[in-house]
């Protein structure tokens, strides 16, 4: 490479660096903190260990390439978490809540805040249940063509939210990003097919079929022990 181009090249560099630097939205020079604690545990109350909680910007793309953490801490074997973490200006401040463990399967949650939603320099996530992820399968046996529509709780949650204090009402609230739906047809030709479902236990997966006579409306608790559902039309 000649001299000319590694000036150009580093220049652009020096510059792109300059440019992220200056949209990250971290509060350094006030020196903001934030307190974020919580306790996370199954449906039944049993203590989560390994649960990672990471505080990112979601600005500008920097959540969804994975930048901009700003703090990130592991919940211990009581299922607690605490830390402080560099703040930025509301509307633009996610949580991230992942499982570290290998052994099991648990719902993840991204959890942004709203221009109204932070008025202190606590957020308290209260006792955070996390759900265990589990497959499932529904077999139709069909003489026509049917078209379908299946509706199952996510293993991956996004919620934005007006109050923090009010995050752990999040599972009585019918919210969009809660479900996964998913809509297809099905050729008469076939006559078995089998939708593979993956969710969480002890949910309910809906399920509508339409063919040219009839519509069809089904819904299923699935649980750990459930291998699959039959459906005859």
């Amino acid at each position: 490479m000649s001299s000319e181009k590694f000036g150009y090249t580093r220049a652009f560099i020096v510059f792109m660096l300059l440019l992220l630097q200056g949209c990250t939205p971290v509060s350094i020079e006030n020196n903001k903190r934030i307190l974020v604690q919580g306790k996370f545990v199954t449906p039944e109350g049993n203590a989560l260990q390994g649960i990672r909680v990471s505080t990112k910007t979601d600005i500008n793309g920097f959540l969804s390439r994975g930048q901009g953490t700003l703090s990130e801490v592991v919940s211990d074997e009581n299922g607690d978490i605490s830390m402080v973490s560099l703040d930025v200006d509301p509307e633009i401040l996610c949580l991230d809540i992942k499982n570290t463990s290998n052994d099991r399967r648990l719902q993840s949650f991204t959890v942004c805040d709203s221009s109204f939603s932070r008025k202190e320099t606590l957020l308290d996530l209260g006792e955070f249940e996390l759900k265990e992820i589990i497959e499932t399968s529904i077999i139709i046996r069909h003489n026509s063509d049917v078209y379908y529509t299946l509706r199952s709780e996510a293993s991956s949650v996004r919620i934005g939210i007006e109050d923090w204090n009010e995050l752990s009402s999040y599972d009585d609230l019918d919210l969009a990003s809660k479900y996964t739906t998913r809509e297809s047809f099905l050729s008469s030709e076939n006559q078995i097919d089998t939708l593979r479902v993956t969710t969480t236990n002890n949910s309910t997966v809906y399920l509508k079929l339409q063919s040219a006579q009839e519509e069809y409306i089904y819904e299923f608790e699935v649980n750990e022990i459930d291998e699959s559902y039959e459906i005859d039309l």
